[in-house]
């Protein structure tokens, strides 16, 4: 009895590991639920290893289909209309520089890039020979830089 707390913590502890590590290669996480039970765990563990990860598939799919395309990766035709249309409402009600930048680095970090130049040229336009619109080029060029290094990979 006096081992049962440090062995329901292992438990947990790894459970909750496979279930992160189940949910960063697109898997299912009840998985982790699995890896619970002897001989079962060496079952999903092999499968694990050997059987092609979601996200690897959908990573290689998207690069393939980019490799065809020309233009800005991810490509134009990705984006949902519905995203570009809430894009140019939020832009038409004038947002400050400072919302724009936030939202384009927002957008950036989540590989939003069209977006991202999107409001980036915008702001580029409106503060034309402002520091925000020098700021704002700059900003795109880094974009089209990891863009650059997107598909040379």
């Amino acid at each position: 009895m006096g081992n049962t707390p440090i062995y329901l913590l292992l438990g947990i502890g790894w459970v909750v590991g496979w279930w992160k590590i189940f949910s960063k290669a697109g898997f299912p996480v009840m998985f982790s639920l699995l890896m619970v039970f002897p001989v079962v765990n060496v079952f999903v563990f092999l499968m694990f290893a050997f059987v092609d990860w979601p996200i690897h598939v959908e990573l290689a799919r998207l690069r393939n289909y980019c490799k065809d395309q020309e233009g800005i990766f991810p490509p134009e035709s990705l984006l949902r209309e519905a995203d570009r249309e809430s894009l140019s409402q939020w832009l038409a009600n004038e947002p400050s520089a400072e919302e724009m930048f936030d939202k384009a680095a927002i957008l950036d970090q989540r590989g939003d890039w069209a977006d991202a130049l999107t409001i980036l040229d915008y702001v580029a336009e409106k503060f034309n020979d402002q520091p925000d619109g020098q700021y704002a080029r700059n900003c795109a060029e880094e974009i089209h830089a990891k863009i650059e290094m997107g598909r040379d990979d």
